[in-house]
Formats: C-alpha cells, sequence, structure tokens
C-alpha cells in the first residue's frame, strides 16, 4: 500500500492506495476513521475556448509577396517550425534584408519560447503566419530569396 496526502477543496486527507487485480484501485481514508471505502474526487478540468483558436486561424492570412532584388539570381529557402506551437512574434516582414541566424519568428511550444533563425542571408519574399497562429511541426513559416553576389 501507498499513503498520499490530497487536499479536495481545502480539506487534507490521508489516504492509502493499494492497487488490486484486474486494474481496479480501492482507497481508504485513515484521517477520517473510515475502513476500505471507495473515494469519489471530483476533478474539475478547464476546456479551452476552440471556437477562439478556430477564429484566429481564419483571420490569419498570409503576407503578400515581393518581387526579388532585380539584377541577382535567387533561390527561395524555407524557414519552417521546428515544433507545433503558437507564434508569439514575427520578427520580419516581407523585403526585410536578413542575415544568417538572425531570429525571424518567435513560437512558444509547451509554454517554452523557441526563436526560429534564418539558415541563410537573404530578403524575405514571403511570410506565411502571423502573431497568435497555431503552427505545426515542419509547417512552412516564411521564405528567404538568398541572393548569389
Amino acid at each position: 500500500m501507498k499513503k498520499f496526502r490530497v487536499t479536495v477543496e481545502g480539506k487534507t486527507y490521508e489516504v492509502e492506495v493499494e492497487e488490486i487485480l484486474h486494474n481496479h484501485k480501492e482507497d481508504t481514508l485513515s484521517n477520517a476513521g473510515i475502513a476500505n471505502a471507495a473515494v469519489n474526487v471530483p476533478v474539475k478540468a478547464t476546456v479551452p475556448n476552440i471556437s477562439s483558436v478556430q477564429n484566429q486561424e481564419k483571420t490569419s492570412a498570409p503576407e503578400s509577396t515581393s518581387a526579388p532584388a532585380s539584377g541577382s539570381t535567387s533561390t527561395g529557402v524555407e524557414v519552417k517550425a521546428p515544433v507545433t506551437g503558437t507564434i508569439l512574434r514575427v520578427e520580419v516582414k516581407v523585403g526585410s534584408q536578413i542575415k544568417a541566424g538572425q531570429t525571424v519568428v518567435v513560437l512558444e511550444a509547451m509554454k517554452m519560447e523557441t526563436e526560429v533563425q534564418a539558415a541563410t542571408a537573404g530578403t524575405v519574399s514571403n511570410v506565411f503566419v502571423s502573431t497568435g497562429a497555431n503552427v505545426n511541426s515542419g509547417q512552412t513559416l516564411l521564405t528567404i530569396d538568398s541572393e548569389d553576389v
């Protein structure tokens, strides 16, 4: 048997839990003087407002694209989300000149911020996300036209 201290709605109980075959558990409340009584503890769950998340995704339209700089050869390099999460900040916009290693997007996953950095220098040609948008791992966030000098 294992002993646990459980607080339910401000009251603390010492609970002994014994595992029984067939995946059943029996709990006793030793502090309450009740032996071999099954305990049902209500659990309050918070459910996120799904409609607000869906509305955010519908309103997150990608920014328009701009043409690459004239007189240079360019190739589009996709910057992808490393993890599933929510966009906290987009640090660049279409037409921004960026350096390799520069942070271009910050996203939150499991309450941790992840900085997404550009793999190459160049000009941002497309931005497909905006602040608050939910993204999947591997989803393209933006494209960079890397310029051959």
